[in-house]
């Protein structure tokens, strides 16, 4: 079995590694960031070789994607339709208990005014993971911005200057090299 990732399993909807199922899949392992957390792990085992044994997964309201990633088969996406998905996948919208697209900011930051996450009374690791959270939300929003539009943009170009090539008639006046 090809290692996959899903979002949930354990916890929040966080990528997580399944690379192996017991039971028909009803049992999952794998490698998931909330996977010794006891907030979110209590009915979770863990293998000998450290990865996580759940049969609760189905069950989470998190879980929210199994990934294959294999060889593509089928016709390829055209980037306009690439393009289309990007600004569809921003449109405001709430999905379960999430805000989505440009709505996901607004409750980002409606979140971090209120001054109810960030007591006086919290404790030095409770608000140490959520500046964690914080972080990693920003990092994965700056590298999927920079990354993927830079690798998006060198698609894009290879391709044109591709089909600009083959429209390309080079003559040579009197058969000179």
């Amino acid at each position: 079995m090809k290692a996959v990732i899903a979002l949930g399993i354990i916890g929040l909807p966080e990528p997580c590694i399944v690379v192996g199922y017991e039971s028909d899949g009803d049992v999952v392992m794998g490698w998931n960031f909330f996977q010794n957390d006891p907030e979110f792990a209590s009915s979770v085992r863990t293998a000998d070789n450290g990865y996580f044994l759940c049969d609760t997964w189905w069950e989470n309201t998190d879980t929210q994607a199994v990934m294959c990633f294999g060889t593509v088969n089928g016709e390829q996406t055209s980037y306009k339709d690439i393009i289309k998905m990007a600004v569809d996948i921003m449109d405001p919208r709430e999905e379960y208990t999430y805000a989505k697209g440009i709505r996901a900011y607004d409750a980002w930051k409606e979140m971090l005014l209120d001054e109810k996450w960030f007591e006086d009374s919290a404790a030095f690791g409770e608000l140490f993971a959520k500046m964690l959270v914080q972080n990693d939300a920003m990092v994965c929003i700056e590298d999927g911005r920079k990354w993927g539009a830079k690798d998006f943009e060198l698609q894009i170009t290879k391709e044109l200057l591709h089909q600009l090539s083959e429209n390309i008639v080079i003559e040579n006046p009197g058969g000179k090299q």
